[in-house]
């Protein structure tokens, strides 16, 4: 499906945007320019977050999404990690690789070519959209992390404003100013004036600029699913929570001591200074809210929701258009893992057909096309991936031998999220009945023994 199919002004012309800036950078790598550049932006999720460990999170409330590393955590990774002990042998430190919310690796089995097209670094164009309805709605592009852009919805519906998230700002200053220049001046639209912010899910890039908002106006209503809600509600716990449970993980995947202190603590940076916030109310699965169709898909985070308005469906992190996100093992988090994934997937695409969605809205990159296309392909790739962990569990592994066949290249914090995402698709093949303990005797002797896994079956779909 091309833009020239769905209903609704302005798709075209950010079609046209796109191809314009593709020539561009084709032009410039041809003569040799913005090389360096383009592939410094190249935003290597590590399979995880696509690749895994979140950012933050936090755990049942929602364990951060690892999406990207801040140059903050770069440099004191490489401070803390000392080489030579066990599993962080390989990674001195974060690597100065941007991380984006997926791997490279998915990208290449997808056939994309990196250097031409948008990035997670790229700041995208503020574009105005139209459902079939004619409800307005624009896209603000905005500095959450470093050098990491999410999208902002502003949705002009029955004489209400609303966002869709609202993530933590490097500079909520730049944010204000750039709302008064693309929303205010143009649609005469002010903070104050907002009615009500819908939360995609508890990531910090998401929800982390709901206190500074929430300064500016008082008044606002939030709303996201109540299964992140308390991520929000009780950031601190819900810190604590996830780090007790990513210390078990990390042990029983093969990581010593020192491994485990050290990535606690680059995962826990810079997260302790988030502030929790109330929510309005908590959403629930099927409900209706101001023409908003609230459609829960668990698994990115256990209370991740995507939002239907007319036909037009905002994804969140759920479908991206380029990379995968990043999942956690159940064991680390409930509501999360590659089976919640997949059915995710499935029941989103049920309801596209459904509603009658045309396209979607994501909150990274830009418009999405064909969704129901680009889930079949999410799950194709994690069909290959689970096919390639089962072929490496032919002889016993740990999930961080594993992470290291898989996953040769990343390192620092890269590594933990290859590490995560890796062990929520070894949790898939053990559930199912692919993999089996082969240290079991071991293991039943002290349960943060690190497990060998091992090959049971031949996987059929």
């Amino acid at each position: 499906m091309g833009s020239e199919d769905y209903g609704g002004e302005g798709r075209a012309d950010e079609k046209a945007e796109k191809e314009e800036k593709e020539k561009k950078v084709k032009s410039e790598k041809e003569a040799g320019e913005g090389v360096g550049a383009l592939k410094e932006g190249t935003l290597k999720g590590g399979t995880l977050k696509g690749g895994t460990l979140k950012e933050g999170t936090l755990k049942e409330g929602t364990l951060k999404e690892g999406k990207e590393t801040s140059e903050e955590w770069k440099e004191e990774g490489k401070g803390r990690m000392k080489e030579g002990k066990g599993a962080l042998q390989e990674g001195k430190g974060i690597s100065g690789e941007r991380e984006g919310k997926g791997t490279s690796d998915e990208r290449n089995e997808e056939g994309r070519d990196d250097a031409e097209r948008e990035k997670i670094t790229d700041e995208l164009p503020t574009h105005e959209y139209h459902t079939k309805a004619g409800i307005k709605i624009v896209r603000l592009s905005v500095n959450t992390l470093p050098r990491i852009y999410n999208n902002i919805y502003v949705v002009f519906s029955d004489d209400r404003v609303f966002l869709i998230d609202m993530g933590l700002m490097m500079d909520f200053q730049s944010f204000i100013d750039k709302f008064q220049r693309e929303i205010a001046e143009k649609y005469s639209v002010g903070i104050e004036d907002i009615d009500a912010i819908f939360v995609t899910h508890a990531h910090i890039d998401h929800f982390g600029g709901l206190s500074e908002f929430r300064r500016i106006n008082p008044n606002v209503k939030i709303y996201m699913h109540e299964l992140d809600a308390k991520g929000v509600e009780r950031f601190s716990e819900s810190l604590l929570y996830a780090r007790y449970y990513l210390k078990i993980f990390f042990a029983r995947a093969g990581l010593d001591e020192e491994g485990i202190r050290n990535y606690i603590s680059i995962y826990s940076g810079s997260k302790e200074f988030i502030k929790s916030v109330k929510v309005t109310r908590a959403l629930e699965d099927g409900e209706r809210l101001y023409g908003f169709y609230v459609l829960h898909t668990p698994a990115h985070s256990p209370g991740h929701i995507c939002l239907i308005l007319d036909n037009v469906i905002f994804t969140g992190d759920h479908i991206l258009p380029y990379i995968t996100p990043h999942q956690f093992p159940e064991s680390i988090m409930r509501y999360t893992g590659i089976g919640h994934y997949i059915d995710s997937l499935h029941k989103t695409k049920e309801a596209i057909r459904k509603f009658n969605v045309d396209f979607g809205l994501p909150a990274h990159y830009s418009i999405i096309e064909n969704v129901p296309v680009r889930i079949d392909e999410i799950i194709q790739h994690h069909r290959l991936r689970l096919s390639k962990l089962l072929d490496i569990c032919s002889e016993p592994v740990t999930i961080v031998e594993a992470t290291y066949k898989l996953f040769p290249d990343k390192r620092g914090y890269q590594f933990i999220l290859a590490l995560d995402e890796v062990g929520a698709h070894m949790e898939y093949l053990w559930d199912r009945g692919y993999i089996s303990i082969y240290n079991l005797e071991d293991f039943m002797k002290n349960e943060l023994e690190p497990i060998k896994w091992i090959k049971s079956k031949e996987m059929k779909y």
